[in-house]
């Protein structure tokens, strides 16, 4: 079954001139592609430049991993989303688990930016997803709550990118039956959280030790709107390996 979007989030695995050349390889490679899902490179900030260069005038989009929740003002070392639109993204990472782990990121903090986010005509991509494997009402409470705090700020326009935090980088995904048990709980609470029509139109992603050996579990729920990958859009092959199971 195909799908809509694919996200590839390089983290901090590559620098300017890999990031720049791995766009470039992979516009090459996109030209001999029809009916592709919507793929979006997010490298480091210091290479959104470069990679934008490297794609030209490709539909092949440009994301940012983070973005701060003002536009601008005395914050060193943060970057605005109205920067981030300047450079040519068109979409921005919200609320990713290891920002949230590593850097203390709150509900309230990652609202505040996919609003920001949203207000600067760019679409956040909300990471919701919990901590360890626990019963299925613990689950859901924390998921609703992760997303009721990401639409209180109400953003114009949002992905939702369900990642288990257990799941990511260990090789050992979510299981699709429990995938498919979460994205009932996100369209539920977007549908009630939002105007029903807006509710069921948002794209639900998911991540965790997804690859090409294993998207195709992923994407035969209906639900499902695409991916949001790691390690696997971080090589050409991979990354053309997805692009070609998005096709169907």
């Amino acid at each position: 079954m195909p799908f809509r979007l694919l996200v590839a989030n390089w983290k901090m695995q590559l620098d300017v001139r890999e990031s720049a050349d791995l766009a470039r390889s992979f516009r090459q490679k996109w030209r001999g592609f029809s009916g592709a899902p919507e793929v979006v490179l997010c490298p480091s900030h210091v290479a959104l430049a470069a990679v934008h260069d490297a794609l030209g005038r490709s539909s092949i989009g440009l994301g940012a991993q983070d973005a701060f929740w003002e536009a601008a003002g005395s914050y060193t070392g943060e970057v605005s989303p109205l920067t981030l639109a300047e450079l040519g993204c068109r979409y921005v990472i919200v609320g990713h688990s290891e920002r949230r782990a590593l850097l203390g990121e709150t509900d309230v903090m990652v609202a505040a930016k996919a609003a920001s986010v949203s207000h600067a005509g760019l679409t956040p991509i909300n990471c919701v997803g919990e901590r360890q494997k626990r019963g299925w009402k613990r689950t859901e409470e924390f998921l609703r709550k992760q997303l009721q705090a990401a639409l209180s700020k109400r953003p114009q326009r949002f992905v939702v990118a369900y990642e288990p935090v257990w799941a990511i980088g260990t090789g050992i995904p979510a299981r699709p039956e429990d995938v498919r048990v979460v994205y009932k709980i996100l369209r539920e609470e977007l549908v009630r959280s939002c105007h029903p029509g807006v509710g069921r139109r948002v794209p639900l992603l998911y991540g965790g030790s997804v690859d090409a050996n294993n998207a195709k579990e992923f994407i035969q729920d209906p639900e499902n709107g695409g991916l949001l990958v790691g390690r696997a859009g971080q090589a050409l092959r991979s990354l053309l390996d997805l692009v070609k199971i998005g096709i169907g």
